[in-house]
């Protein structure tokens, strides 16, 4: 998929920080190649799966993806950090109910907010958006 993803925390409506070395514990052991200089992280999983990961202290954005194994680290990532995955149609996934609650209004007024809470799901969401 060529489009960008991007992972965003939220508590009680409103943007918060996520834990930037937590995501690292999660993506490290599969990045082949890194540029810290422009905040950047290439994927590899064993299953031939590829992303490219892009993240900082603002933020994080994934593009280039493809692979079960793949977004099963998205899927895993998000849990840890508590986050949603925003992608660019309007859509929010997040992978636990409960994490609606913590959604901004505009975001539940403007978005469609689809339960997915494995790699699987995640990219039947995604194509599906």
């Amino acid at each position: 998929m060529s489009y960008d993803i991007f992972p965003y925390r939220f508590v009680q409506g409103a943007a918060a920080p996520m834990d930037m070395k937590l995501a690292y514990e999660v993506l490290d052991p599969h990045a082949v190649a890194r540029s810290p200089e422009h905040d950047f992280l290439q994927l590899r999983t064993g299953d031939h799966g590829t992303a490219d990961v892009y993240l900082n202290e603002n933020g994080m954005m994934i593009n280039h993806f493809g692979g079960e194994r793949v977004m099963d680290l998205v899927a895993e990532l998000l849990k840890r950090l508590e986050a949603v995955l925003l992608l660019p149609d309007s859509t929010v996934i997040i992978t636990r109910e409960k994490d609606r609650e913590h959604l901004p209004q505009e975001l539940l007024d403007a978005c469609s907010v689809v339960v997915a809470s494995t790699g699987r799901a995640i990219t039947q969401a995604v194509q599906a958006s």
